[in-house]
Order: C-alpha cells, then sequence, then structure tokens
C-alpha cells in the first residue's frame, strides 16, 4: 500500500517532454537481472510496427542500459521510427513519460511496478523469481505479466543454474508471439 499511498500524494506539477503524438514504452533493462533478449524486444517492436505503423517506441532505462537502446536500433528492420530516452529521463520525467504512453512492455524491473500505479496498460515479462511477491497483485489491475515457471520457481533470484544465450531459462523461454498476444490484447 505504501507506494499507492505515496502515488496518491501526488507528483506536482510534471515536467514536459518532447513526445511522439501515438506512443508505447519499452523500458528493455533489469537492473542486475539477465533481461528478455534485446533481439526479442527488436522482434517485438518490429511486429507492433507492422500492426500499428504510426504508433512510436519510446525507450526509457537507466544511465547504464544506453548499450540495450543501440542494439535494439541495430537489430530493428530498416525504417521503423524509435526514440530512445535511455539514461535521458529523470524519474518526474519518466512519470511524464508513462502517464501519456498507450501501453508499456518492460522486464520485471522498477518500471514495472511505477505503471501501474499511474494506471498505465502493461506487459511485464518476468521470471519466476518471485511468483506472488509482486506478480500477480491486485493493486495492478492495468498489468499483465508473463512468465515460464519451471520446477526452481520462487527462486528468490539466487544464481539461476539454468540459462540460454546468457539469460535464465525461465526468461529465455517467452516468446516473443506470446508477448505480442497480450499486447494485442491491452492495445488501442
Amino acid at each position: 500500500t505504501f507506494p499507492r499511498a505515496l502515488y496518491l500524494r501526488g507528483f506536482g506539477e510534471l515536467p514536459s517532454v518532447s513526445l511522439p503524438s501515438n506512443y508505447y514504452v519499452v523500458v528493455p533493462g533489469a537492473g542486475t537481472r539477465r533481461p528478455w533478449q534485446m533481439k526479442n524486444f527488436a522482434e517485438l517492436i518490429a511486429a507492433i510496427h507492422r500492426k500499428w505503423p504510426g504508433l512510436i517506441p519510446v525507450l526509457t532505462g537507466a544511465q547504464g542500459e544506453r548499450k540495450l537502446g543501440e542494439e535494439i536500433r541495430r537489430l530493428l528492420p530498416d525504417g521503423i521510427q524509435m526514440m530512445d530516452k535511455i539514461g535521458n529521463s529523470t524519474l518526474l520525467e519518466l512519470v511524464s513519460i508513462f502517464k501519456k504512453a498507450r501501453f508499456l512492455i518492460s522486464n520485471d524491473t522498477g518500471a514495472a511496478h511505477l505503471a501501474p500505479l499511474l494506471e498505465v496498460k502493461s506487459v511485464v515479462i518476468s521470471g519466476a523469481w518471485h511468483i506472488g511477491a509482486f506478480f500477480p497483485n491486485p493493486l495492478y489491475r492495468k498489468a499483465r505479466c508473463i512468465m515460464h515457471p519451471m520446477k526452481c520457481a520462487n527462486c528468490g533470484w539466487e544464481p539461476c543454474p539454468y540459462t540460454k544465450d546468457n539469460t535464465d531459462l525461465c526468461v529465455a523461454e517467452i516468446k516473443v508471439d506470446e508477448v505480442m498476444k497480450i499486447v494485442e490484447q491491452i492495445a488501442p
């Protein structure tokens, strides 16, 4: 209840951020965890572009995650417009960016918990590290979480002995088309 109570107090006046008129947010980082692969984010952005060509992805994240945005840009097919705000936004600017987004796609990181507090539709790509601690959560009515629990679910983020492409297997097994199906359910 603490984050919700803090949100209800209000953020004050939010800064103005220059953004496309029709956009969604992608948060490819995952802090210290091994995130969903950037090639998957690039494929998902391309699939969203095919379905809704006027919808622009805005990437956000921490300063140390800039290379993730560069990698996604490198992997995207030519002709897909993208705005990269990774490492270029304060917390209040992120709130402003999130609040006006059509939806948000994120690894299980801080953005995945901020978006529901702002009533932003979101898809969270998560490992099965702590099922029930954050997802599912009744406060997160507009958040959809996709995970592939394995026999080691609820490991509490222990170093994973099961990896694929340097990603925890419970995250690596999540397919682009699975995430796209959820995006189609929540998107306008």
